[in-house]
């Protein structure tokens, strides 16, 4: 995990003396690529990172997560914003905290929700204050949970390799082969976060309905 890389404060000089209103910006993309050439030399399975912070050019540095969203209604729709926006940079590869990463209220349909969404980015992070395990959440969540990411095997083919953090055993990332459709993405949380008062707009074109039968 690369994590933070955006602490520049205006009275911060780097070596080469630039100030810190001056690197306030560009930091993350250095941050993002001095861990990356670190990993590369002396990782043995080369650089992949897990970084929150980015900059014009940190797309040569995958991969990104959104950093720290609350668990609520509004923190799966700003990781939705978050999502897209990054997306639309040309980067690659996005994912969040599923569940949100703190003030957790156990609330099993916004975590079911929040995952079925997540399915459709190129990896998944379960990940928070306090367990992020689908089963977790109740075995209803449990199910549902998993018939996402069941619905996505068979809809693209795609099947994901499990990982684990050894220093944090509630953490799980899943890490498909390919990126999904931004639109997919965008679509399946609509009916989700709309009742909430939070709103989605549907770009135009086609769209497939999932997990209608699921909690």
């Amino acid at each position: 995990m690369n994590d933070f890389g955006e602490q520049v404060e205006p009275f911060m000089v780097a070596s080469d003396g630039a100030q810190g209103d001056a690197l306030h910006n560009v930091y993350a993309l250095l941050y993002n690529r001095c861990v990356h050439e670190a990993a590369l030399r002396y990782a043995r399975d080369g650089g992949f990172l897990f970084s929150r912070a980015a900059w014009a050019g940190s797309q040569r540095y995958p991969s990104q997560w959104g950093g720290d969203p609350q668990a609520d209604w509004g923190g799966l729709a700003a990781s939705i914003r978050g999502g897209l926006s990054w997306g639309m940079t040309g980067a690659p590869f996005y994912a969040t905290d599923v569940g949100g990463f703190y003030g957790d209220q156990r609330d099993p349909e916004l975590y079911v929700r929040w995952a079925q969404a997540a399915v459709y980015s190129a990896h998944m992070r379960l990940h928070g204050i306090g367990p992020r395990e689908p089963w977790s959440y109740g075995p209803e969540a449990e199910a549902a949970v998993n018939a996402a990411l069941a619905d996505v095997a068979r809809a693209t083919g795609v099947t994901g390799r499990l990982c684990q953090r050894s220093d944090d055993p509630s953490t799980w990332m899943e890490i498909y082969e390919h990126v999904h459709d931004v639109h997919a993405f965008d679509a399946a949380l609509d009916a989700a976060v709309s009742r909430h008062g939070v709103g989605v707009h549907i770009p135009d074109g086609r769209h497939v309905e999932r997990f209608i039968d699921h909690p």
